[in-house]
Protein backbone atom coordinates (compact mmCIF):
# COMPACT_ATOMS: atom_id res chain seq x y z
CA UNK A 1 0.00 0.00 0.00
CA UNK A 2 1.41 2.98 -0.82
CA UNK A 3 1.48 5.84 2.01
CA UNK A 4 0.15 9.45 1.37
CA UNK A 5 2.98 11.87 1.00
CA UNK A 6 3.21 14.73 3.78
CA UNK A 7 4.08 17.94 3.09
CA UNK A 8 5.26 18.52 7.03
CA UNK A 9 7.95 15.74 6.28
CA UNK A 10 10.05 18.17 4.79
CA UNK A 11 9.54 21.01 7.37
CA UNK A 12 12.06 21.27 10.05
CA UNK A 13 10.59 20.66 13.75
CA UNK A 14 10.78 24.60 15.06
CA UNK A 15 13.19 25.77 17.92
CA UNK A 16 12.28 26.07 21.21
CA UNK A 17 12.72 30.29 20.92
CA UNK A 18 10.45 30.37 17.85
CA UNK A 19 7.61 28.06 19.77
CA UNK A 20 8.09 30.26 23.10
CA UNK A 21 7.36 33.22 21.00
CA UNK A 22 5.01 32.02 18.85
CA UNK A 23 3.04 30.95 21.76
CA UNK A 24 3.40 33.86 23.59
CA UNK A 25 2.05 36.07 21.14
CA UNK A 26 -0.97 34.26 21.33
CA UNK A 27 -0.68 35.12 24.73
CA UNK A 28 -0.73 38.53 24.52
CA UNK A 29 -3.57 39.37 21.63
CA UNK A 30 -5.66 37.01 24.10
CA UNK A 31 -5.61 39.41 26.69
CA UNK A 32 -5.31 42.85 24.42
CA UNK A 33 -9.32 41.54 23.09
CA UNK A 34 -10.15 40.05 25.70
CA UNK A 35 -9.95 43.72 27.69
CA UNK A 36 -10.68 45.37 24.34
CA UNK A 37 -13.88 43.61 24.75
CA UNK A 38 -14.57 44.12 28.29
CA UNK A 39 -13.77 48.28 27.81
CA UNK A 40 -15.70 48.41 24.86
CA UNK A 41 -18.70 46.54 25.85
CA UNK A 42 -18.69 44.80 29.01
CA UNK A 43 -17.65 47.02 31.35
CA UNK A 44 -21.18 49.51 29.88
CA UNK A 45 -23.01 46.42 30.15
CA UNK A 46 -22.23 45.70 33.72
CA UNK A 47 -22.09 49.17 34.89
CA UNK A 48 -25.60 49.82 33.70
CA UNK A 49 -27.79 47.02 35.31
CA UNK A 50 -29.99 48.16 37.74
CA UNK A 51 -28.29 45.33 40.17
CA UNK A 52 -24.77 46.89 39.67
CA UNK A 53 -26.38 50.02 40.64
CA UNK A 54 -28.24 48.41 43.47
CA UNK A 55 -24.65 46.75 44.90
CA UNK A 56 -22.95 50.37 44.73
CA UNK A 57 -25.97 52.28 46.41
CA UNK A 58 -25.07 49.50 49.03
CA UNK A 59 -21.32 49.89 49.17
CA UNK A 60 -21.51 53.25 49.28
CA UNK A 61 -24.34 53.52 52.27
CA UNK A 62 -21.70 50.59 54.11
CA UNK A 63 -18.70 52.96 53.99
CA UNK A 64 -20.24 55.68 54.96
CA UNK A 65 -21.64 53.58 58.07
CA UNK A 66 -17.80 52.50 58.37
CA UNK A 67 -16.58 55.89 58.33
CA UNK A 68 -18.69 57.24 60.59
CA UNK A 69 -18.12 54.74 63.03
CA UNK A 70 -14.34 54.64 62.69
CA UNK A 71 -14.63 58.62 63.18
CA UNK A 72 -16.65 57.91 66.70
CA UNK A 73 -13.59 55.90 68.01
CA UNK A 74 -11.21 58.63 66.91
CA UNK A 75 -8.68 55.95 66.24
CA UNK A 76 -8.14 57.64 62.82
CA UNK A 77 -8.76 60.83 61.34
CA UNK A 78 -9.93 61.40 57.52
CA UNK A 79 -8.40 64.11 55.14
CA UNK A 80 -9.71 67.67 54.00
CA UNK A 81 -12.60 65.74 51.89
CA UNK A 82 -13.35 63.54 54.22
CA UNK A 83 -13.66 60.34 51.92
CA UNK A 84 -10.40 59.17 52.31
CA UNK A 85 -8.95 58.16 55.89
CA UNK A 86 -4.99 59.61 56.26
CA UNK A 87 -2.52 57.72 56.73
CA UNK A 88 -1.22 56.13 60.26
CA UNK A 89 2.01 58.23 59.86
CA UNK A 90 -0.18 61.75 59.38
CA UNK A 91 -1.79 61.32 62.36
CA UNK A 92 1.55 60.14 64.32
CA UNK A 93 3.02 63.48 63.06
CA UNK A 94 -0.15 65.20 64.46
CA UNK A 95 0.41 63.27 67.88
CA UNK A 96 3.81 64.42 68.07
CA UNK A 97 3.49 67.96 67.79
CA UNK A 98 0.53 67.80 69.90
CA UNK A 99 2.83 66.05 72.41
CA UNK A 100 5.42 68.45 72.26
CA UNK A 101 3.11 71.58 72.28
CA UNK A 102 1.00 70.22 75.46
CA UNK A 103 4.97 69.77 77.46
CA UNK A 104 5.74 73.39 76.78
CA UNK A 105 2.54 74.22 77.87
CA UNK A 106 2.57 72.17 80.88
CA UNK A 107 5.95 74.00 81.27
CA UNK A 108 5.56 77.39 80.65
CA UNK A 109 7.71 77.35 77.41
CA UNK A 110 7.30 79.52 74.77
CA UNK A 111 7.08 77.47 71.56
CA UNK A 112 9.47 78.30 68.47
CA UNK A 113 7.90 78.01 64.87
CA UNK A 114 9.51 78.97 61.37
CA UNK A 115 8.31 81.94 59.69
CA UNK A 116 7.43 82.97 55.90
CA UNK A 117 11.11 84.79 55.72
CA UNK A 118 13.10 81.87 56.91
CA UNK A 119 13.53 83.36 60.21
CA UNK A 120 12.21 81.53 63.77
CA UNK A 121 10.22 83.12 66.23
CA UNK A 122 8.70 81.83 70.00
CA UNK A 123 4.96 82.64 70.89
CA UNK A 124 2.93 80.93 73.64
CA UNK A 125 1.21 77.52 73.15
CA UNK A 126 -2.77 77.85 73.81
CA UNK A 127 -4.77 75.23 75.55
CA UNK A 128 -6.81 74.38 73.03
CA UNK A 129 -3.55 73.19 71.04
CA UNK A 130 -2.38 70.64 73.96
CA UNK A 131 -3.81 67.28 75.18
CA UNK A 132 -5.13 69.54 77.91
CA UNK A 133 -7.99 70.61 75.60
CA UNK A 134 -11.68 69.07 76.45
CA UNK A 135 -12.86 69.82 73.10
CA UNK A 136 -16.12 69.82 72.09
CA UNK A 137 -19.20 68.13 73.43
CA UNK A 138 -20.50 64.98 71.21
CA UNK A 139 -23.64 64.04 70.53
CA UNK A 140 -24.34 61.73 73.42
CA UNK A 141 -22.71 64.35 76.22
CA UNK A 142 -19.61 63.21 76.37
CA UNK A 143 -16.19 65.74 75.72
CA UNK A 144 -14.13 64.57 72.87
CA UNK A 145 -11.35 63.84 75.79
CA UNK A 146 -8.71 62.78 75.95
CA UNK A 147 -7.90 64.83 72.85
CA UNK A 148 -5.40 62.44 70.81
CA UNK A 149 -6.73 59.37 69.21
CA UNK A 150 -5.78 56.45 70.70
CA UNK A 151 -6.37 57.67 74.66
CA UNK A 152 -9.94 59.24 73.73
CA UNK A 153 -10.75 55.31 72.15
CA UNK A 154 -9.21 53.65 75.69
CA UNK A 155 -10.48 56.20 78.15
CA UNK A 156 -13.70 57.50 77.13
CA UNK A 157 -15.49 55.30 73.83
CA UNK A 158 -14.49 52.34 74.60
CA UNK A 159 -15.31 52.88 78.62
CA UNK A 160 -19.39 53.69 77.60
CA UNK A 161 -19.56 50.98 74.92
CA UNK A 162 -21.33 48.04 75.95
CA UNK A 163 -19.22 45.37 73.21
CA UNK A 164 -15.89 47.03 74.17
CA UNK A 165 -15.83 47.86 77.74
CA UNK A 166 -14.02 45.08 79.24
CA UNK A 167 -10.70 45.80 80.33
CA UNK A 168 -9.61 42.32 80.74
CA UNK A 169 -6.20 42.00 79.05
CA UNK A 170 -3.83 38.99 79.55
CA UNK A 171 -6.59 37.62 82.12
CA UNK A 172 -6.31 40.73 84.48
CA UNK A 173 -8.81 43.00 84.68
CA UNK A 174 -6.99 46.80 83.76
CA UNK A 175 -9.83 48.68 84.59
CA UNK A 176 -8.48 50.63 87.35
CA UNK A 177 -5.32 51.04 86.16
CA UNK A 178 -5.70 51.43 82.38
CA UNK A 179 -3.98 54.98 82.22
CA UNK A 180 -0.59 53.35 83.31
CA UNK A 181 -1.40 50.20 81.26
CA UNK A 182 -2.43 52.14 78.19
CA UNK A 183 0.81 53.78 78.41
CA UNK A 184 3.33 51.50 79.71
CA UNK A 185 1.77 48.07 78.17
CA UNK A 186 0.01 48.96 74.79
CA UNK A 187 1.73 52.51 73.52
CA UNK A 188 4.93 50.67 75.55
CA UNK A 189 6.70 54.42 75.81
CA UNK A 190 10.12 54.34 77.26
CA UNK A 191 10.03 56.06 80.87
CA UNK A 192 12.55 57.77 80.36
CA UNK A 193 10.78 59.94 77.31
CA UNK A 194 7.67 60.62 79.46
CA UNK A 195 6.47 61.94 82.95
CA UNK A 196 3.50 60.99 85.20
CA UNK A 197 1.13 63.82 84.99
CA UNK A 198 -2.25 64.52 86.96
CA UNK A 199 -2.92 68.18 85.33
CA UNK A 200 -6.84 68.20 85.71
CA UNK A 201 -6.16 64.79 85.79
CA UNK A 202 -6.56 65.09 82.13
CA UNK A 203 -2.96 63.93 81.06
CA UNK A 204 -1.61 60.80 82.51
CA UNK A 205 1.86 60.82 80.81
CA UNK A 206 3.15 64.03 79.32
CA UNK A 207 6.84 64.32 77.38
CA UNK A 208 9.98 65.30 79.49
CA UNK A 209 10.53 68.80 79.03
CA UNK A 210 14.06 67.78 77.45
CA UNK A 211 12.69 65.05 75.26
CA UNK A 212 9.94 67.44 74.29
CA UNK A 213 13.32 70.47 73.38
CA UNK A 214 14.59 67.60 71.76
CA UNK A 215 11.83 66.84 69.11
CA UNK A 216 11.64 70.43 68.68
CA UNK A 217 15.32 70.42 67.91
CA UNK A 218 14.59 67.24 65.53
CA UNK A 219 11.35 68.51 63.99
CA UNK A 220 10.75 72.40 63.79
CA UNK A 221 14.77 73.41 63.64
CA UNK A 222 15.80 70.37 61.49
CA UNK A 223 18.55 68.89 62.90
CA UNK A 224 18.64 65.37 61.24
CA UNK A 225 21.21 63.67 64.10
CA UNK A 226 20.55 60.21 64.91
CA UNK A 227 19.76 60.73 68.64
CA UNK A 228 17.32 63.20 67.65
CA UNK A 229 15.86 60.59 64.80
CA UNK A 230 15.62 57.53 67.37
CA UNK A 231 13.69 60.01 69.76
CA UNK A 232 11.11 60.41 67.47
CA UNK A 233 10.70 57.26 65.93
CA UNK A 234 10.70 55.86 69.09
CA UNK A 235 7.51 57.77 69.87
CA UNK A 236 5.74 57.25 66.23
CA UNK A 237 6.74 53.15 66.34
CA UNK A 238 4.98 53.12 70.38
CA UNK A 239 1.84 55.21 68.47
CA UNK A 240 1.69 52.71 65.47
CA UNK A 241 1.62 49.80 67.92
CA UNK A 242 -1.69 51.21 70.04
CA UNK A 243 -3.12 52.58 66.63
CA UNK A 244 -2.41 48.72 65.07
CA UNK A 245 -3.71 47.07 69.12
CA UNK A 246 -6.91 49.46 69.03
CA UNK A 247 -7.87 49.21 65.76
CA UNK A 248 -7.69 45.23 65.97
CA UNK A 249 -10.58 45.31 69.23
CA UNK A 250 -12.46 47.26 67.11
CA UNK A 251 -13.10 44.57 63.96
CA UNK A 252 -12.87 42.18 66.41
CA UNK A 253 -15.46 43.13 68.94
CA UNK A 254 -17.01 46.52 68.57
CA UNK A 255 -20.53 44.59 67.49
CA UNK A 256 -21.76 47.63 65.00
CA UNK A 257 -18.44 47.81 63.49
CA UNK A 258 -18.64 43.89 62.98
CA UNK A 259 -22.18 44.09 61.53
CA UNK A 260 -21.80 47.14 58.89
CA UNK A 261 -18.53 45.83 57.93
CA UNK A 262 -20.34 42.49 57.48
CA UNK A 263 -23.13 44.66 54.95
CA UNK A 264 -19.80 45.88 53.49
CA UNK A 265 -18.19 43.08 52.43
CA UNK A 266 -21.42 41.04 51.33
CA UNK A 267 -22.49 44.25 49.06
CA UNK A 268 -18.63 44.52 47.49
CA UNK A 269 -18.85 40.75 47.11
CA UNK A 270 -22.15 41.26 44.64
CA UNK A 271 -20.39 44.11 43.51
CA UNK A 272 -16.90 42.39 42.05
CA UNK A 273 -18.77 39.55 41.22
CA UNK A 274 -20.27 41.02 38.41
CA UNK A 275 -17.27 42.59 36.83
CA UNK A 276 -15.22 39.25 37.55
CA UNK A 277 -17.89 37.71 35.52
CA UNK A 278 -18.35 40.15 32.60
CA UNK A 279 -14.31 39.70 32.19
CA UNK A 280 -14.39 36.13 32.48
CA UNK A 281 -16.93 35.99 29.97
CA UNK A 282 -15.01 38.52 27.67
CA UNK A 283 -12.13 35.86 28.37
CA UNK A 284 -13.83 33.44 26.89
CA UNK A 285 -15.21 35.28 23.65
CA UNK A 286 -11.53 36.18 23.00
CA UNK A 287 -10.20 32.92 23.08
CA UNK A 288 -12.84 31.04 20.88
CA UNK A 289 -12.44 33.94 18.21
CA UNK A 290 -8.27 33.68 17.90
CA UNK A 291 -8.18 29.77 18.72
CA UNK A 292 -10.96 28.77 16.98
CA UNK A 293 -12.52 30.88 14.53
CA UNK A 294 -9.73 32.57 12.91
CA UNK A 295 -7.30 29.20 12.20
CA UNK A 296 -10.62 27.87 10.86
CA UNK A 297 -10.25 31.02 7.83
CA UNK A 298 -5.97 30.71 8.29
CA UNK A 299 -3.88 28.16 6.50
CA UNK A 300 -2.82 25.26 8.18
CA UNK A 301 -5.23 26.10 10.82
CA UNK A 302 -2.41 27.83 12.69
CA UNK A 303 -3.26 30.65 15.06
CA UNK A 304 -2.85 34.54 14.27
CA UNK A 305 0.65 34.44 16.65
CA UNK A 306 1.92 30.83 15.12
CA UNK A 307 1.07 32.67 11.71
CA UNK A 308 3.66 35.84 12.14
CA UNK A 309 6.36 33.29 13.30
CA UNK A 310 5.62 30.50 10.28
CA UNK A 311 5.07 27.77 12.67
CA UNK A 312 2.30 25.30 11.69
CA UNK A 313 0.79 22.24 13.88
CA UNK A 314 1.39 18.53 12.22
CA UNK A 315 0.90 15.22 14.20
CA UNK A 316 3.88 13.80 15.97
CA UNK A 317 3.58 11.51 12.84
CA UNK A 318 3.77 13.99 10.72
CA UNK A 319 0.50 13.78 9.09
CA UNK A 320 -2.16 15.96 9.12
CA UNK A 321 -3.18 16.86 12.82
CA UNK A 322 -6.69 15.28 13.17
CA UNK A 323 -10.43 17.80 14.74
CA UNK A 324 -9.57 16.40 18.37
CA UNK A 325 -6.09 17.12 18.91
CA UNK A 326 -6.66 21.06 18.59
CA UNK A 327 -9.33 20.33 21.10
CA UNK A 328 -6.87 19.20 23.33
CA UNK A 329 -4.76 21.93 22.56
CA UNK A 330 -7.06 24.68 23.17
CA UNK A 331 -8.48 23.53 25.94
CA UNK A 332 -4.91 23.22 27.90
CA UNK A 333 -4.23 26.48 26.42
CA UNK A 334 -7.29 28.29 27.95
CA UNK A 335 -6.62 27.07 31.25
CA UNK A 336 -2.71 28.45 30.18
CA UNK A 337 -3.58 31.92 28.92
CA UNK A 338 -5.72 33.13 31.51
CA UNK A 339 -3.80 34.17 34.52
CA UNK A 340 -2.79 36.97 32.54
CA UNK A 341 -6.82 38.34 33.02
CA UNK A 342 -4.83 39.68 36.54
CA UNK A 343 -2.43 42.18 34.11
CA UNK A 344 -5.49 43.39 32.87
CA UNK A 345 -7.11 43.92 35.79
CA UNK A 346 -4.35 45.57 37.23
CA UNK A 347 -4.22 48.12 34.25
CA UNK A 348 -7.42 49.34 34.13
CA UNK A 349 -7.65 49.83 37.97
CA UNK A 350 -9.65 47.18 38.95
CA UNK A 351 -7.25 44.55 40.50
CA UNK A 352 -9.66 43.81 43.23
CA UNK A 353 -11.74 42.24 41.07
CA UNK A 354 -9.39 39.07 41.60
CA UNK A 355 -10.31 38.89 45.41
CA UNK A 356 -14.35 38.21 44.48
CA UNK A 357 -15.15 34.92 46.38
CA UNK A 358 -16.27 32.26 44.20
CA UNK A 359 -17.56 30.63 47.09
CA UNK A 360 -16.20 28.87 50.16
CA UNK A 361 -13.43 31.30 50.25
CA UNK A 362 -12.03 30.24 47.21
CA UNK A 363 -11.09 33.46 45.61
CA UNK A 364 -10.76 34.13 41.57
CA UNK A 365 -7.22 35.12 42.30
CA UNK A 366 -6.62 31.30 43.19
CA UNK A 367 -7.25 30.44 39.74
CA UNK A 368 -5.46 33.22 37.76
CA UNK A 369 -2.24 31.22 40.18
CA UNK A 370 -3.35 28.05 39.11
CA UNK A 371 -3.32 29.01 35.49
CA UNK A 372 0.64 30.79 36.20
CA UNK A 373 1.71 27.18 37.29
CA UNK A 374 0.75 25.72 34.17
CA UNK A 375 2.32 27.98 32.05
CA UNK A 376 5.51 28.08 34.22
CA UNK A 377 5.29 23.90 34.08
CA UNK A 378 4.79 24.13 30.24
CA UNK A 379 7.86 26.10 29.85
CA UNK A 380 9.52 23.57 31.66
CA UNK A 381 8.19 20.85 29.26
CA UNK A 382 9.37 22.73 26.30
CA UNK A 383 12.68 23.42 27.25
CA UNK A 384 12.97 19.55 28.08
CA UNK A 385 11.01 17.89 25.39
CA UNK A 386 12.95 16.58 22.39
CA UNK A 387 10.51 17.87 19.71
CA UNK A 388 9.81 21.17 21.93
CA UNK A 389 6.31 20.04 22.66
CA UNK A 390 4.51 22.49 25.23
CA UNK A 391 1.95 21.37 27.56
CA UNK A 392 -0.76 22.12 25.49
CA UNK A 393 0.77 20.74 22.26
CA UNK A 394 2.08 17.43 23.91
CA UNK A 395 -1.29 15.30 24.81
CA UNK A 396 -2.62 16.47 22.05
CA UNK A 397 -0.26 14.42 19.94
CA UNK A 398 0.76 17.69 18.35
CA UNK A 399 4.32 19.23 17.16
CA UNK A 400 5.42 23.04 15.65
CA UNK A 401 7.06 22.81 12.24
CA UNK A 402 8.76 26.35 10.85
CA UNK A 403 7.54 26.20 7.70
CA UNK A 404 9.08 29.54 7.39
CA UNK A 405 12.61 27.90 7.27
CA UNK A 406 11.30 25.61 4.47
CA UNK A 407 10.08 28.52 2.53
CA UNK A 408 13.71 30.19 2.90
CA UNK A 409 15.42 27.24 2.31
CA UNK A 410 12.91 26.79 -0.92
CA UNK A 411 13.96 30.20 -2.24
CA UNK A 412 17.75 29.94 -1.89
CA UNK A 413 17.83 26.64 -3.51
CA UNK A 414 15.20 28.06 -6.41
CA UNK A 415 18.45 31.37 -6.66
CA UNK A 416 21.07 28.79 -6.98
CA UNK A 417 19.54 26.86 -10.02
CA UNK A 418 18.38 30.26 -11.40
CA UNK A 419 22.35 31.36 -10.76
CA UNK A 420 23.18 28.27 -12.60
CA UNK A 421 21.18 28.68 -15.50
CA UNK A 422 22.48 31.89 -15.93
CA UNK A 423 25.88 31.06 -15.68
CA UNK A 424 24.98 28.67 -18.57
CA UNK A 425 23.60 30.74 -20.97
CA UNK A 426 26.68 32.89 -20.30
CA UNK A 427 28.89 30.38 -21.22
CA UNK A 428 26.67 29.30 -24.16
CA UNK A 429 27.39 32.97 -25.94
CA UNK A 430 30.61 32.92 -25.75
Amino acid sequence: MIQEYSRYKDYKIATKGRVFFGNLSDFFLCLILAFVLFATAGNGIVRSLPSTQTNLYEVNNATLSLRNLITKTHLRTFDSSGTKLRTISEDANDYIVTLMKTSYYLNGEKYPALNDNGTYSVRDIEESETFLFKGEVDEEGYYSYPHDGPSYYFLNFKEKTASLSSYVYENVDRKEEKEEYMYQKIFAYDPNDFQLTNERAQVYYALKLDVAKALVDYRVYKDSSSSLATINNRIESGYRKAINFFQEEVQNKYDRYIEQNKRFEAAYARYLGQFAWAISICYVFAFFILELILPLFLKEGSTLGLKMMKLVYCGTDEGNPPFHSFIIKGLIRFLMHFWGMIIGLLMIGLIQVALFDLGGGFRLVYLFIGSGVISIFSIGMLIFTPKNQGLAEFPARLVLKDKGKHEQGQAKEMETKEKGRSYGRFSNDE
